[in-house]
């Protein structure tokens, strides 16, 4: 009988933390394998390049900056209720100070950025009706700059200017890191995020590199899948 009793306390005692280590998988299991991000952004952008003296340097190329936009997605898995990893693609865009819109400018700015992308949950921030998240981007970076003939009178250089606008267009392509902060309301969301890149010129042009600076402001969906 003694056996008898004392088999089945083991077998009580197996079934128990078969039950809770269900209990906890259950709590760690996410109820979606993943999500995606849609989201639109306007920010500011700060660009200085470096290269071979004029006509970069003589025609004040090397700086420049403005309104920039973009468009972007995020493709995550879910880890657990707290941690989700996975791509982002963002395509933005800059031209002097107002997109192009107003005004000449220098460089055309286009950028396309493809990152690995990790969020993680601030559940102390969070409550039931709004969720804060915090995420971090590194990966890189491709831009087309397209040299215009900037906000110059027409003057004597003005033929130079344009010249040197068709030996200043280039491609380059470089690495980037970010990060972000997004309060989620439901599937909509607004945030801000800060990055920076250093895009290395390709090619012999007078251009060598850049380092860009920006801070945006986006908002968008999220997409459970």
């Amino acid at each position: 009988m003694r056996t008898l009793s004392f088999a089945g306390l083991v077998a009580s005692l197996a079934f128990s933390q078969t039950a809770l280590a269900q209990e906890t998988l259950d709590l760690l299991e996410p109820d979606s394998t993943g999500s995606l991000e849609l989201a639109v952004d306007l920010g500011v952008l700060d660009r200085g390049t470096t290269g071979v003296g004029d006509p970069l340097l003589g025609l004040g190329y090397d700086h420049g900056g403005g309104l920039q936009a973009g468009i972007g997605a995020r493709a995550y898995l879910e880890i657990n209720e707290y941690f989700r990893h996975g791509l982002s693609l963002r395509v933005s865009h800059q031209a002097g100070s107002a997109l192009g819109l107003v005004g000449e400018h220098g460089f055309a700015w286009s950028q396309l950025d493809v990152a690995y992308v990790f969020r993680t949950s601030l559940p102390c921030m969070s409550d039931g009706d709004t969720q804060w998240y915090l995420s971090g981007l590194v990966g890189v970076t491709g831009v087309h700059a397209d040299a215009g003939t900037g906000d110059a009178p027409r003057d004597e250089r003005w033929n130079e200017r344009v010249a040197a606008a068709d030996d200043l267009d280039h491609l380059a392509l470089g690495g980037m890191l970010g990060a972000g902060l997004d309060l989620h309301f439901d599937e909509w969301f607004v945030g801000a995020l800060l990055d920076v890149r250093e895009p290395f010129a390709l090619g012999s042009g007078p251009v060598s590199r850049s380092f860009v600076t920006s801070g945006t402001l986006r908002a968008g969906v999220e997409l459970e899948l």
